[in-house]
């Protein structure tokens, strides 16, 4: 989470070793998650340098476009609230999402704290091609085709957010499991100028932050992903 949420490597003097879970489909997402964050320096770097080479350009799509596949690949195989986006409307509420939710299927914490963390890293991978087409000519229709998919994905994002924070019965629980995908909601809102979006994202962690005003919401972040240490057998 620090990696993803700075764009940049964990710095590996304070990195503990890496051990396998009981789940093959998690150490594969998290292998996938580990990849994003050295691609996301790099976009970052020519974006703020505002380098002209195409070269690199090619080369940052190329390995960011990748990734993107297999993190879609994880998400067909494993996803479990995946095609949700599509059966409700755009910019629905989270509780619009929630009764949806109820006429699908009950996940656990875990499946969907799995789910938000491939989203959030695809989210990021669109962040970052905007970021990069933004710097060279491309055609209106690629674009256009660009900011929908990414459109799509945060509101894939949202929605399985919504989902967490029904599902998570305990406030505590609520907070740690929708705290990261909140933050990356929020940053790509901001990023892409979606006021409807950043409403939407104010009003759920209102209603998270509701249920634990004891809780400092900033130094939750780092512990979004806790739900996915205890692995079912």
């Amino acid at each position: 989470m620090y990696a993803l949420c700075n764009r940049s490597p964990f710095p590996s003097e304070y990195a503990a070793p890496t051990l396998q879970s009981l789940s093959s489909a998690l150490d594969f997402l998290l292998d996938l998650a580990f990849r994003l964050p050295p691609l996301l320096a790099s976009v970052d770097l020519v974006t703020q340098s505002n380098q002209q080479k195409i070269s690199s350009h090619e080369e940052i799509i190329q390995n960011i476009t990748s990734l993107e596949k297999m993190l879609k690949s994880w998400l067909k195989s494993f996803g479990h609230s995946a095609g949700l986006e599509y059966e409700n409307p755009e910019n629905s509420t989270w509780q619009e999402v929630v009764l949806s939710f109820k006429r699908v299927q009950e996940k656990s914490v875990y499946d969907l704290t799995c789910e938000a963390l491939c989203r959030s890293c695809l989210l990021l991978i669109y962040q970052g091609l905007v970021d990069v087409y933004s710097l060279r000519s491309v055609g209106d229709a690629k674009r256009r085709n660009l900011l929908r998919v990414s459109s799509t994905c945060a509101e894939g994002l949202y929605h399985t957010t919504a989902l967490l924070a029904e599902v998570a019965e305990r406030p505590v629980c609520k907070a740690v499991a929708t705290r990261g995908p909140l933050h990356f909601l929020s940053e790509w809102c901001l990023h892409s100028g979606d006021r409807v979006g950043a409403k939407r994202c104010a009003e759920l962690t209102a209603s998270v932050q509701a249920n634990a005003p004891y809780l400092h919401w900033g130094a939750v972040l780092p512990w979004s992903l806790l739900p996915v240490v205890k692995v079912p057998r």
